[in-house]
């Protein structure tokens, strides 16, 4: 009999213990949530703010520079195709023999 109550006790102590690394497990992976979103959201956040402000100035910046091409200004006013590749910023040729060659007189 005392054999069948060792036996039983030793079962429940097993079951106790591997409650307990259950326990210990979940209360681990609390505090690591707890230590991320205290410690490295923010730190993440503030990248994300600064990828975004960076982003959003490039995109202002290509705003401008399409506005001032269609008026002639800016990097993209010679690359229309009604001008010749030869035009410069404010849409006049440069007077290069490739503007006869282009267009057919030779």
């Amino acid at each position: 009999m005392r054999v069948l109550v060792d036996l039983v006790d030793s079962i429940g102590a097993s079951i106790r213990f591997i409650f307990l690394m259950f326990f210990l497990a979940i209360f681990g992976f609390g505090i690591l949530v707890t230590a991320g979103a205290t410690y490295v959201a923010p730190k993440v956040a503030d990248s994300v703010v600064d990828r975004a402000d960076r982003y959003e100035d490039r995109l202002e910046q290509a705003r401008r520079d399409r506005e001032l091409g269609s008026e002639g200004w800016g990097y993209g006013a010679g690359s229309s195709n009604t001008r010749s590749p030869n035009a410069d910023g404010f849409g006049e040729d440069d007077g290069s023999w490739a503007d006869d060659y282009d267009s057919g007189y030779r």
